[in-house]
Parts: structure tokens; sequence; C-alpha cells
């Protein structure tokens, strides 16, 4: 029954962010979709696509979703039953657009957090929020992710819950071409009715480097050192490598 109160809270969501800003909407009332391709050595190649539509000059209702493909996470069943993930929220600007705060509510469909006995309905509930400020040539942008584990069925493999947090910075150098820094840290809690542990799954920092088209489209590219085994005080603990590619097109 969860999910279901879940669902019906997100639809009553909706119908109350359309009565409330009826009267408010912008004329051209535009709806804009961006699917993104990303791949890095932790979520493995995952898909997934942004979307939002103006409410009023400040305010856009958006909507994300994720096609999460590593085999891991739908039990090392050659792809069947793969986490699907969901989600809306809005996004709130200010000054004049140069500022922007997204908060987000998704429900994750799957049975990797879950216990993996079986395919479910609300594996997990995501909570996110992220915020970006720019201003002439420079952008600096970060967010927060929390995939708490919502269903607990048989446990074959723990419970798990998840978090992730992000910050980048960039700077345009030209129309074409920006530089920047990227942070990303994700933290995993693991439950198996015992004990639990919280870990490190992986604290990437490096440079970020972005081409992008005149239509929009982008491609970003980061890469630099793991310190999770610092993190985590393993033995004889070593820096590791990570990098992640990204490539978005706007709609």
């Amino acid at each position: 029954m969860k999910q279901f109160y879940l669902i019906s809270f997100c639809c009553l969501i909706l119908s109350f962010s359309n009565n409330l800003f009826a009267e408010e909407e912008t004329n051209d009332n535009s709806t804009t979709i961006i699917l993104s391709l990303a791949q890095d050595p932790s979520f493995g190649f995952y898909p997934f696509i942004n979307g939002s539509v103006t409410l009023t000059n400040s305010i856009d209702l958006t909507f994300y979703g994720i096609f999460w493909t590593q085999d891991a996470l739908a039990g090392k069943e050659g792809g069947l039953g793969l986490l699907t993930e969901f989600g809306i929220g809005a996004n709130f600007k200010f000054a004049d657009d140069a500022f922007f705060l997204n908060p987000n509510i998704g429900l994750g469909n799957g049975k990797f957090q879950s216990g993996g006995g079986r395919h479910v309905v609300g594996d997990n509930i995501a909570f996110s929020l992220f915020t970006g400020y720019s201003h002439n040539n420079f952008e600096i942008a970060g967010g927060g992710i929390y995939w708490k584990g919502f269903r607990r069925e048989e446990m074959i493999s723990p419970y798990i819950d998840q978090i992730e947090y992000t910050l980048s910075s960039w700077y345009k150098a030209n129309s074409w071409f920006s530089i920047g820094l990227y942070f990303d840290h994700f933290l995993i809690t693991e439950d198996d009715k015992q004990t639990k542990d919280t870990y490190t799954g992986y604290f990437w920092l490096g440079p970020a480097f972005k081409f992008t088209a005149k239509s929009g489209a982008s491609m970003w590219f980061t890469f630099g050192p793991d310190f999770v085994q610092y993190l985590n005080d393993e033995k004889s603990a070593t820096i590791q490598d990570y990098y992640k590619l990204v490539a978005s097109f706007p709609f």
C-alpha cells in the first residue's frame, strides 16, 4: 500500500500545481526535454531524461527519468528487471534567472535496495535538491541525492540506502568551450538486520572539460583521482582513478 499512497500523493501535487499557477501561466507555457547519456566506472552506462514545463516566469514544473542499466542493479539476470527511476519537482528561479533551486522526489522500481527478493514498485524513494548560480562566464552548481530504501522484501541481499552529493564549477572560455572542476562523493549504507555498515563508494575530484554546440547540445568529460580507499581506511590504501563522460541533447 505504501507505493499506492506515494503515487497518489504525486498526482495530487501535479493537480495542485496546475491549479495554483493557472492564473499566472506564461503565454508560451514552454516545455523542454533533454536526453543525456552518461558513463562512469561506478554507475556504468545510464541514459537519463530531464524535462521542465513553464508554470510562471519564476517557477517550472520539472520531471526526470533514469534508465539504470548496470546488471548488478537487477540481480545479475541479464538486464531483466533493471532499476527504473522517475521523479517530479519544481524549479525556482531568482535574480533574473541567475540563481535556481530545484527540489525533486523520485520513485525507484526494481529490487536493488529492497533486499533483492523480487522486482517491486517503490524499491526506493529518491529525494534530491539541486542549485546553481551563473554570472557572466562563470557557473557553479551543486546537488545532493538521497536514495532511501522504501520496501523491505525477502533479504537475499542487504537493504541499502545511498547518498550522493556533487559540486561543479565552470568558466566559459568562449561560446563552445568551458573548463571546470568536478567533485562527487557517494556513500552507501548496508543493513543485513544484524549490523549497519556505512562506507564510501567513491570520492572523486578532478578537472572537467565541456564542449557546447550552437544547437545547445553538449558533451563534457572529467577524470582524476578517486580517494575511496583512504576514506574507507583500507590497509595499504592507494589513489584510484575515475572518469566520467556525459553527452546531452535538448529537444
